[in-house]
């Protein structure tokens, strides 16, 4: 395992972090790495939000980025939500990997933003 710095911004911050992550860390430790620099400073925690609301949100403001869901449940359970997110792709958690997010990225990347 190796430690390299990667730029990211929490959705709504202005400010971008550059943050030391791991090879071995899965995409949810990367994104909490991020996030403990915004949620509770700059960017108020959001409990009531669905991944699918933020998705919509940020198709809404013409978001151009790519946005994966994830969540501790299958796609199934989901229903036509997924599919009608805007997200180019969905990652059940217990698959979530640096490897899982690649494959999404790639099989997206024709896809472009919402």
């Amino acid at each position: 395992m190796a430690l390299f710095p990667i730029y990211g911004r929490f959705i709504g911050d202005c400010v971008p972090h550059l943050v030391a992550v791991d090879t071995g860390d899965t995409m949810a430790q990367v994104a909490e790495k991020i996030a403990v620099h915004s949620v509770g400073r700059r960017i108020p925690p959001r409990p009531d939000s669905t991944g699918f609301e933020v998705s919509q949100r940020l198709a809404d403001t013409g978001f151009t980025g790519r946005v994966v869901l994830v969540s501790s449940r299958a796609a199934s359970e989901y229903g036509e939500l997924v599919g009608e997110s805007g997200a180019i792709g969905f990652i059940a958690k217990d698959e979530l990997s640096g490897a899982a997010l690649a494959r999404v990225l790639e099989q997206g990347a024709g896809h472009g933003a919402h």
